[in-house]
């Protein structure tokens, strides 16, 4: 062929490859650009709505007016109901713009017309308490009443800004935004689209200089000419249709919603290991980076799904498996590999995995590493050109990022849904403890007013009766919340002591006895005679668990139902023992879907069982706190209408002889006579107690005593009678929070004054606080004693025959 003819089909086919190329590149490029930002901003719109929804929820019921009704200033300044609300919403708009980096969020009131909060706070406080402009775009949503999404120029600049209508009482109140800078979306998509371009620009010129060496050894030779030619078409063709199989792969990515997007994520690595001859594609997300240098991941997605062919996506959990790989992570760098090629070792570990070659490289997303994809082939080895390396890896990205946004999305719907559903369950259990305190409390002050009304002594004693039964079941529900609210607070503690196991067993008898016999129950008792009878635990904790357990069955079980509660030894050395504790009924039993929330923390197994049976419905959630506690385990095992099975198991210690002798916090004289008479006549006490019935209460029990008393409003007036007069008093009962000077600093006082009796005298503490940290709390400061309010007046009767026999 003749030197001008080479030329002229070297220009040619150069022409016909450019615009072969050029076409696609410009098309493709503006589709995926059109598809990507129309469906991003689609996307980015929804979420903000969700958002701007979820602010909504975040308000109270009643709206602005309930935040100033509280605050006690509904009928204040504009200015001033400006400052309460915008201190009230701060810690709500600051949480929800965490979401996500450049979320800006904000209340709007009507009837102030102005701004009220705009978080994040720390950038764009100076925002709050001014109106928005007549000419603000955000007003033409405004006279709508609809939450819809406007872009524009407004306070943060260019933005998409979500508004949504807050209505209370079938009134528009005010409005809700969420925004985002649009320079922000524009910039990912840009970056996005760039990347894409970029790809396509390269792999033009990369077949522009391919063709244009295969035409120059073309012109030396006809024969050599004409093979260079048909290669460089081939593989040109090659690469045209990977760049096309990864655009279509990755839009069927971007236009998946949430419950499509596995589906078309298998769609994607399924187009992507065809065209690349992979019989296998993992991709592994990092989870953490050890010293010891065995990189943790967490296998993301893999395909085929459900039906693979060699590699076990398990064995790949710790990626240090071949060594050769680590230049994945360390060094920034791709991998690929035929197995011949590896060392003897590495070797060894591919063909045990039925592996012919692979390619794997780090995927980097915000340039933050993010994890790894590997394309694995089983039958054949195969080998990965520059340029499909460089499409593979633009596609894979893409992967991973799609990945990595459907996995925020489900997070921010998830946590959306947690909120609204802890927000549901905590308002029906606020509902629950008013009716469980006001129902105690209705008795206690309809019997009050029935007793002082009546002349007749024995309706005056039921009515005290009444209202002794009422005290008691609310103090139990106080202590519910109490306990509660220290195991949400992370203070819930466990305290080990030596306890007599017969002896708490009989007591916890004692207690049902009656009420099962009322109810006609048949109550059913086996414990386990080989358990110790001295055992080392929380007693009291142990015994509140049982309780529960036995009160539910009593409740929920019919009348002339059964009752079985039953004590195990399961294990025993020298030391330490492990026994079960069952407790079975007949009752109402419980269904598989409620078994789920029986022990959560504010929520029952259905709603209606407080109005049916009562309960606060906190007491399996303190019991499962206190059994984990202890070191156990607590279940449940139940057939709905038949009954339940309520069961833990839980180590305990064994009582040495030096443990029964050792002491407590407060311990007995070793002298000491309880049995004692009840005169202590001549018998002088000093009564710390701000509250002035309190005093009357306490003076007014103890009349038939003898004893006499003095007493200080505060901790300060009791140090100075103490002072004035030390050998006046046999013992101190000192409230712990008082005004002026509290209990503790006032001990404290006392116990250092250069006096006779300051350091001996008895000190009771009096107090409402009855967790072991209050009791440690008050050792420290040298009481001798604790008695826990409300006054239990044979507690009282105890110290006192234990300091003044």
């Amino acid at each position: 062929m003749k030197r001008s003819n080479i030329l002229t089909l070297h220009w040619k086919m150069l022409l016909i490859l450019a615009l072969c190329i050029a076409i696609p590149f410009i098309s493709i490029g503006y589709i995926v650009s059109e598809i990507n930002s129309n469906i991003f901003l689609e996307k980015k719109t929804e979420n903000l709505i969700s958002i701007a929804r979820m602010l909504d929820t975040q308000l109270v019921d009643g709206g602005y007016d309930e935040i100033l009704m509280n605050a006690g200033m509904l009928h204040a300044s504009k200015e001033e109901q400006i400052a309460v609300l915008n201190e009230a919403l701060w810690e709500i708009t600051d949480r929800i713009s965490q979401i996500s980096e450049g979320l800006g969020v904000g209340f709007y009131s009507r009837a102030l017309d102005a701004i009220l909060t705009y978080g994040p706070s720390s950038e764009y406080s100076a925002t709050v308490g001014i109106p928005i402009a007549d000419t603000h775009p955000g007003r033409v949503v405004m006279a709508t009443n609809t939450p819809d999404v406007i872009m524009g120029t407004m306070v943060r600049g260019n933005i998409m800004n979500a508004m949504h209508p807050i209505e209370r009482n079938g009134e528009v109140i005010g409005y809700i935004w969420a925004n985002e800078l649009v320079s922000d979306l524009e910039r990912d998509l840009q970056r996005a689209s760039t990347l894409i371009f970029l790809l396509l620009t390269a792999a033009y010129i990369i077949m522009i200089i391919i063709v244009v060496v295969f035409l120059n050894r073309i012109i030396r030779t006809e024969q050599e000419s004409g093979a260079a030619i048909e290669k460089a078409l081939e593989k040109a063709q090659h690469i045209e249709r990977l760049m096309k199989t990864v655009n279509d792969a990755v839009t069927s990515l971007l236009i998946a919603d949430d419950d499509s997007f596995n589906a078309a994520l298998q769609d994607c690595m399924q187009m992507m290991g065809t065209v690349f001859d992979a019989e296998q594609i993992c991709i592994w997300k990092h989870i953490s980076f050890p010293e010891d240098g065995n990189h943790v991941y967490e296998l993301s997605a893999y395909w085929p799904e459900n039906n693979l062919v060699g590699i076990d996506p398990s064995q790949f959990a710790k990626m240090s498996i071949i060594s050769d790989m680590k230049i994945v992570f360390t060094e920034n760098k791709s991998f690929k590999v035929i197995t011949a090629d590896l060392s003897e070792e590495d070797n060894r570990i591919a063909v045990n995995m039925n592996l012919k070659s692979m390619f794997a490289f780090p995927v980097y997303l915000q340039e933050n590493y993010w994890g790894c994809v590997c394309f694995f082939n089983i039958r054949n080895e195969r080998t990965i050109a520059e340029e499909e390396q460089t499409v593979l890896l633009s596609g894979s990205l893409l992967m991973a990022n799609a990945i990595s946004r459907n996995e925020m999305l489900q997070d921010l719907v998830k946590t959306r849904e947690d909120a609204l559903a802890a927000t549901k369950a905590k308002s029906a259990f606020l509902a629950n403890i008013s009716h469980e305190i006001r129902t105690p409390m209705n008795a206690i002050i309809g019997m009050a007013t029935i007793g002082k009304s009546s002349d007749d002594q024995q309706r005056k004693d039921y009515a005290f009766e009444k209202i002794e039964n009422s005290s008691a079941h609310l103090l139990s529900v106080i202590n519910d919340v109490l306990d509660i609210s220290k195991i949400e607070a992370g203070k819930h503690e466990i305290s080990s002591v030596v306890f007599d196991f017969n002896k708490m067993v009989q007591q916890i008898i004692d207690i049902f006895k009656q009420r099962i016999e009322d109810r006609g129950q048949v109550f059913i008792t086996n414990i386990d005679t080989n358990i110790p009878k001295m055992l080392v635990a929380d007693d009291q904790r142990l015994k509140q668990v049982i309780i529960n357990f036995l009160s539910n069955a009593v409740k929920f079980t019919p009348e002339e139902g059964t009752i079985e509660w039953s004590i195990k030894l399961l294990e025993k050395n020298e030391t330490t023992a492990s026994i079960q504790v069952n407790v079975r009924d007949t009752g109402i039993g419980i269904s598989k879907e409620q078994e789920v929330k029986l022990f959560s923390a504010f929520e029952q197994a259905e709603s209606n069982t407080t109005r049916k049976y009562g309960g606060t419905g906190l007491g399996l959630a303190i019991s499962k706190s206190i059994v984990e506690l202890m070191g156990g385990r607590i279940w449940l095992e139940s057939e709905f209408g038949k009954g339940s099975t309520f069961s833990f198991i839980i180590p305990v210690g064994i009582a040495t002889e030096n443990d029964i002798k050792g002491k407590s916090y407060f311990d007995l004289p070793e002298d000491a006579n309880l049995e004692t008479s009840d005169n202590f006549t001549g018998k002088y006490v000093l009564l710390a107690e701000d509250v002035e019935i309190n005093r009357e209460i306490f003076m007014t029990m103890l009349e038939t005593t003898g004893i006499q008393f003095d007493c200080a409003e505060n901790g300060a007036e009791a140090v100075r009678l103490f002072s004035k007069n030390p050998d006046k008093y046999d013992m101190i009962f000192m409230d712990v929070q008082m005004p002026e000077m509290d209990g503790y600093d006032a001990t404290r006082l006392i116990r250092t004054l250069e006096i006779i009796n300051a350091t001996n005298i008895p000190i009771i503490a009096t107090t409402a606080n009855v967790y072991k940290e209050d009791i440690e709390k008050g050792v420290e400061a040298g009481m001798s004693d604790h008695l826990a309010k409300p006054l239990d007046f044979e507690e009282v009767f105890k110290v006192l025959r234990k300091y003044l026999r």
